[in-house]
C-alpha cells in the first residue's frame, strides 16, 4: 500500500483520488482554492466516461445530477441542418448514457463521496522536492506534506507541471469561449438534444442540456 498526495481538487484530482482508493492506497488531496465553489458551466460524460464510473462506484450518484444526450444536431448559421448524430448508438455499444452535466454538480458528487477529511482547502501548493522515501509538498500556508508519489492534476497552469516539465507551455489556440448555464424551461427543446451552429469566420454558438431544465 502506499500513500498519494493529489495537488488539486477539481474533477480530475477527486476523481483520480477515488481511483487511488480503490486500488487499495491511501491519499489526502490539496486545493488552493479556501472553499468548492460553483465555478464553470457544463460537460457532457460520454459513455465510456460513464462506465468508468461506474467503475469507481460513482455512476449511481452522478446519473440522477445531468441528462442524457441522445442527439447532436450540427447546423449552417441560416439553420439548415448540416449533420445529425443518433449518440444512443454509443449508449447501446458501451451500456451506459452519454451524459450533460453541470460541473460544479459533478465536482460536489466527487467529493462528497470521498472519505471525511481527505481534501485540504486552502493550501496552495508552491513546490515539490523528492526524498530519500518518496516526495514532498511544500505550499504557499507554510504546510508541508509527505508522500510515496505526487499527483499534479492542478489545472491548465499547473505548478507542478512548471516545476517538472518547465518548457511544457499551453498552446493558445486562437479561440475565445463565453459560457453559461440558463433556465430552457421555456424553450421546449427536444429531449436529449445538443446542437451546435457553425457560422463565419470560425463562430460556432452551441448548447448542450445539464439537467434541472437547464442548458450549458
Amino acid at each position: 500500500m502506499a500513500h498519494f498526495v493529489i495537488i488539486g481538487a477539481g474533477i480530475g484530482g477527486l476523481t483520480a483520488a477515488h481511483a487511488v482508493l480503490q486500488q487499495g492506497h491511501t491519499v489526502q488531496v490539496y486545493e488552493a482554492a479556501p472553499e468548492l465553489r460553483e465555478v464553470g458551466a457544463g460537460i457532457v460524460l460520454g459513455a465510456n466516461a460513464m462506465r468508468a464510473l461506474h467503475q469507481l462506484s460513482l455512476h449511481d450518484a452522478v446519473r440522477p445530477h445531468g441528462t442524457p444526450v441522445t442527439h447532436l444536431d450540427l447546423r449552417d448559421q441560416a439553420g439548415q441542418l448540416l449533420q445529425a448524430a443518433d449518440t444512443s448508438v454509443f449508449t447501446r455499444k458501451v451500456g451506459f448514457d452519454n451524459l450533460g452535466i453541470h460541473r460544479a454538480a459533478l465536482q460536489q458528487v466527487l467529493f462528497r463521496a470521498l472519505p471525511a477529511g481527505t481534501v485540504h482547502l486552502g493550501y496552495p501548493f508552491e513546490q515539490f522536492e523528492a526524498t530519500s522515501t518518496g516526495v514532498m509538498a511544500h505550499f504557499a500556508n507554510g504546510r508541508m506534506a509527505t508522500a510515496d508519489a505526487l499527483l499534479g492534476v492542478d489545472g491548465l497552469r499547473s505548478r507542478v507541471r512548471q516545476q517538472l516539465l518547465p518548457r511544457a507551455t499551453p498552446r493558445y489556440a486562437g479561440y475565445t469561449c463565453w459560457r453559461a448555464v440558463v433556465d430552457a424551461t421555456r424553450l421546449a427543446l427536444p429531449a436529449g438534444e445538443s446542437c451546435e451552429t457553425w457560422g463565419e469566420r470560425g463562430r460556432r454558438f452551441g448548447y448542450v442540456p445539464v439537467g434541472g431544465g437547464r442548458v450549458y
